[in-house]
C-alpha cells in the first residue's frame, strides 16, 4: 500500500512521535511504502526529524528514501493518505487519522482466488521476478493472508 503523510502531522503537538514512528517504519520494512507529500527537507519534516534520536532520523530517513524507491518502481493498487483534524473518510482515496491508519496498516492484506493452487502458482508465474520475492516474503511475514492454506503451500513450492 501507498501512505502518503501530510507535512501538518510532523508539527501538530497532538500527534504521538510514537505513532508516526510506526507508520513510518512500514516504509523501513518493506511493508508499505510511506511517503511525505512535500520534500523530507520542507520545515515540518525536517524540524520533526531534528527532535529525535539520531538511530531514529536515519531510519525514518532511510524508510521515507527506500519507499520513494519502490513507489517509483512498482506501483501500488490502494494508497491512503494520512491527515489530522479530520473524520476518516473512506473515498476513492481514503484520507485517515493517524489512529485508524495504524491499525489499518498492521492488519494482513487478504488474497481471495478461485483456486488456491492454481491461481498462486499462475501468479508467480508471471510476476517480475522483483514482485515474485516481494509477494513471498510478505506472505512468509504474515503482511498478506491468503483463503485457504493450500495456496500458502502452492506459493512456497513454486
Amino acid at each position: 500500500m501507498k501512505v502518503f503523510l501530510v507535512p501538518p502531522l510532523f508539527s501538530d503537538e497532538d500527534v504521538d512521535a510514537a505513532d508516526l514512528i510506526e507508520v513510518i517504519s512500514h516504509g523501513f520494512d518493506g511493508r508499505h511504502d510511506v511517503l511525505a507529500t512535500t520534500p523530507t527537507n520542507c520545515d515540518p519534516i525536517r524540524s520533526w526529524l531534528a527532535q529525535q534520536g539520531e538511530s531514529v532520523q536515519t531510519k525514518c530517513r532511510l524508510a521515507l528514501d527506500e519507499s520513494a524507491v519502490r513507489a517509483a518502481t512498482q506501483p501500488s493498487l490502494s494508497t491512503i493518505r494520512i491527515d489530522v483534524g479530520s473524520e476518516d473518510n473512506w473515498g476513492s482515496v481514503p484520507v485517515l487519522s493517524l489512529g485508524t491508519a495504524k491499525l489499518l496498516l498492521r492488519r494482513a492484506f487478504r488474497i481471495w482466488l478461485e483456486n488456491d493452487v492454481n491461481d498462486g502458482n499462475f501468479l508467480l508465474a508471471v510476476a517480475k521476478e522483483e514482485v515474485r520475492r516481494r509477494l513471498l516474503d510478505a506472505l512468509q511475514q504474515q503482511w498478506i493472508s491468503t483463503h485457504g492454506s493450500r495456496l500458502r503451500k502452492s506459493f512456497f513450492v513454486a
